[in-house]
């Protein structure tokens, strides 16, 4: 159990790290802030909701049995099977497609994504979101003297 707990642990620690870095890259530069914000609030107000619902269940159902804490689990489960489903929707990062070299699929999940985007230029498009120096980098990067450029472009 105690491994399990480790590996949830690490789990959880990098879906922190990951998700804001994500919702940034995929969210405009004027609502970029808000996002990442409403991000953080809502999983505050699900562990706010898991709480009370926890409360809620020990208090009325706790006295007389035991197994309580099936249901709670059971309740529990539902948020991550709902996000399970709705990951396999969501698109690869665009900055991760651009430094792979597949600016193509980039821009076209960019600007299926984005309303703003809809008549830019792909360059203005690339310094928009600051993908310009991923570019740069890759296309420095496939010339051999260049190998080693920094990655601090953009």
């Amino acid at each position: 159990m105690t491994l399990f707990r480790f590996l949830l642990g690490l789990a959880v620690g990098a879906a922190s790290v990951m998700v804001p870095s994500f919702l940034a890259e995929m969210a405009p530069v004027e609502t970029r802030g808000r996002m990442v914000t409403q991000n953080e609030l809502m999983i505050v107000s699900g562990q706010l909701l898991a709480f009370i619902f926890n409360a809620i269940l020990g208090t009325t159902i706790g006295q007389e049995a035991a197994h309580v804490w099936r249901y709670m689990l059971a309740i529990a489960t539902l948020p991550g099977v709902i996000l399970w489903f709705g990951m396999l929707i969501v698109p690869e990062s665009p900055r991760w497609l651009a430094s792979k070299g597949k600016i193509g699929e980039a821009l076209r999940i960019l600007k299926g994504y984005s309303d703003f985007m809809v008549e830019i230029s792909p360059l203005t498009l690339l310094n928009k979101i600051g993908l310009y120096g991923v570019i740069k980098i890759h296309l420095l990067q496939t010339d051999v003297c260049c190998r080693f450029a920094t990655f601090f472009i953009a």
